[in-house]
């Protein structure tokens, strides 16, 4: 089955957060480090809203480039200039910094957040490194299918509820000189690989994401090249393009795109695309064999 798994990025907290100026007065304003450069107008906003219901404003300073963003965090904690709030991820990047004793513990808001009903127990677990809980949540989000309709009525389609069906669909447009998957080479290139592994094997899925598998390992190499296969088929676009997808999406460059569930307030929505993601509680699979 193919899973939708959260991905869910952190806002960190440092040690030394700063509480107050240096000349000993309160904080007006706190900036927020983050590798979300397109999300700066929605973090500028929120800053208002801060600024006029606790009298805390933020200021968000944004990166588009993962590497340089991750240099950069890490070679602050170096220094007496740390930033007020950082975005980060879970998983082995938290961990390297807890490790590091660059960021403070807030299981205290995990408990009182998850005893309010305002964050829950599974949630949690994305964030605990050795019993303990790190960051806050700023996002979390579900890997779904998000197709063009108008191309699918166009050609008599339906949503695939198989792989078989989902391959049949892909084939079908294929003839009909229509790439059924967008790709790319950049940002969000893992995507196919981690659904395709975690559609064929879950519990691999999650010791390679654990460091307790290795991508030599023969399952691993087996959906390397069923991945492959699916691009020597010709159902991907070209992953050099750099057309944003929803604007491939929209102007029927392709028909399908797999993409976190906050595509869904990009332009996808008003353009005829729908997805295939149903909610966490019922789910659409396509299984994979």
């Amino acid at each position: 089955m193919i899973r939708r798994t959260p991905i869910l990025i952190a806002a960190s907290v440092l040690l030394a957060a700063c509480g107050s100026t240096p000349t000993g007065q309160p904080k007006t304003e706190l900036t927020l480090y983050n590798d979300k450069g397109a999300w700066s107008k929605y973090f500028t906003e929120m800053g208002a809203l801060s600024k006029q219901q606790i009298d805390l404003g933020m200021k968000p300073v944004g990166y588009t480039d993962e590497p340089t963003y991750q240099a950069f965090i890490k070679a602050s904690f170096r220094t007496d200039v740390k930033p007020d709030l950082f975005t980060w991820q879970t998983g082995g990047l938290l961990k390297e910094i807890v490790g590091q004793k660059q960021v403070a513990e807030t299981t205290a808001i995990w408990q009182e957040a998850i005893k309010n009903g305002d964050l829950s127990e599974d949630v949690a677990t994305y964030y605990t490194v050795d019993g303990k809980q790190y960051c806050v949540p700023l996002n979390v989000a579900y890997w779904g299918m998000f197709y063009n309709k108008k191309i699918f009525d166009k050609h008599g389609l339906k949503p695939p509820t198989t792989w078989d069906e989902l391959i049949t669909v892909a084939e079908t447009l294929k003839k009909a000189d229509i790439k059924a998957f967008y790709h790319t080479s950049v940002l969000f290139s893992f995507v196919w690989f981690e659904q395709l592994l975690a559609g064929t094997d879950p519990d691999l899925y999650d010791r390679l994401s654990t460091g307790k598998a290795k991508y030599t390992d023969p399952g691993v190499v087996q959906v390397m090249e069923k991945w492959k296969s699916l691009i020597d088929a010709g159902y991907f676009s070209n992953p050099g393009d750099k057309t944003d997808p929803a604007d491939a999406l929209k102007n029927d460059k392709v028909a399908m795109v797999s993409f976190g569930t906050w595509f869904i307030t990009a332009r996808a929505m008003t353009t005829g695309a729908t997805s295939t993601r149903g909610s966490s509680s019922s789910r659409r699979h396509a299984r994979i064999p």
